[in-house]
């Protein structure tokens, strides 16, 4: 998703926010007429480089719209920051998987269950279901499943008991055998401490087995040198952005929260560069001694006559979250 330049206007209805500062602060005149633009900017100078990049905060989370799959095309911006683009700028692409003891009973079930076109049976049924409203599909897929794993394995015979020492039950099914004092608990030891005599180990055929991706993240850092009382007014209005919307509202007298505002992220020219999910901010971390040292100049200009003093050098650094994971689909159709 290309970032268009955009001009400085008005909302068309303002919310409280970055700008809407308190009523008596000694910037309060000033930060009202830059806290009503829709596009907080720094330096103010910023459409004329070559690539920035901009995060626009919305008023609807990105759930809320999604049915069936489907995205809400129509969320409502509130705000947006444009700043220069960060030193550092990487992505990962993370995937989990889990090692897993199938052990041979599990491979002789999984083999029964039809791999690929058996879970896919399941699934279609379940989507059957859904939309018909019952269950039906379902029960009948997962009986015929239940079929094939009976004529894969058998339950009771040779085959049960083969499956009983595949399994590891070897002690289970000599204490039911033996009976009396012997419980499965005691008769498994044993059956170890004679594996272990004979120099002998069970494969607990472990398996790779995959489990999900993982929500990209990503972390901004940007340094704020000001040149003069105006750029500093912008920092603090870009910083005082990030903070509010990445934060939450109380709801039904402090019982429940409403939720934080979510984002939008892009570059003026993505062309080969990754694209963004919508995010979630997780993190605003300021450093307002950015040099490590306390650097000050005199601000007094903004506040009519009330001495003020700015950092003269301010670091930043924001931590966002997405909140869709990412397929085959989305790197071959949006290049995320």
């Amino acid at each position: 998703m290309a970032v268009r330049e955009i001009d400085i206007v008005k909302r068309s209805e303002p919310e409280a926010g970055p700008g809407s500062p308190s009523d008596d602060g000694p910037l309060s005149s000033l930060q009202k007429r830059i806290g009503d633009v829709a596009t907080i900017k720094f330096p103010q100078n910023i459409e004329t480089v070559d690539n920035y990049i901009m995060f626009s905060a919305y008023k609807e989370h990105a759930f809320q719209g999604a049915v069936n799959g489907m995205e809400r095309s129509n969320m409502q911006k509130i705000q947006s920051v444009i700043l220069p683009m960060p030193s550092n700028l990487t992505t990962g692409y993370n995937q989990t998987y889990k090692e897993e003891a199938i052990g041979a009973a599990g491979m002789l079930i999984g083999q029964a269950i039809g791999g690929r076109e058996g879970m896919k049976q399941l699934g279609d049924a379940a989507a059957t279901d859904f939309k018909n409203k019952n269950i039906d599909a379902s029960k009948k897929a997962f009986s015929a499943m239940g079929a094939r794993i009976k004529d894969k394995i058998g339950t009771s015979g040779g085959m049960g008991a083969a499956l009983n020492i595949a399994a590891g039950e070897v002690g289970a099914g000599l204490a039911a055998t033996v009976g009396g004092p012997l419980t499965a608990a005691v008769a498994t030891k044993g059956v170890q401490v004679g594996m272990a005599i004979g120099g002998i180990a069970r494969n607990p055929h472990m398996a790779v087995l995959y489990d999900t991706p993982q929500f990209r993240s990503f972390q901004f850092g940007f340094e704020f040198r000001p040149k003069n009382q105006y750029e500093s007014l912008a920092i603090a209005q870009i910083i005082h952005f990030f903070k509010f919307y990445s934060h939450p509202e109380y709801l039904a007298g402090g019982h429940f929260f409403d939720y934080p505002n979510q984002f939008k992220i892009g570059y003026k020219h993505p062309e080969f560069l990754h694209s963004f999910q919508d995010a979630v901010c997780k993190s605003v971390t300021i450093d307002y001694h950015g040099e490590g040292t306390p650097l000050y100049y005199d601000a007094t200009n903004l506040s009519g006559g009330r001495k003020l003093l700015a950092p003269a050098v301010v670091k930043m650094q924001v931590d966002f979250q997405e909140v869709k994971i990412i397929t085959k689909k989305d790197i071959r159709s949006k290049g995320r």
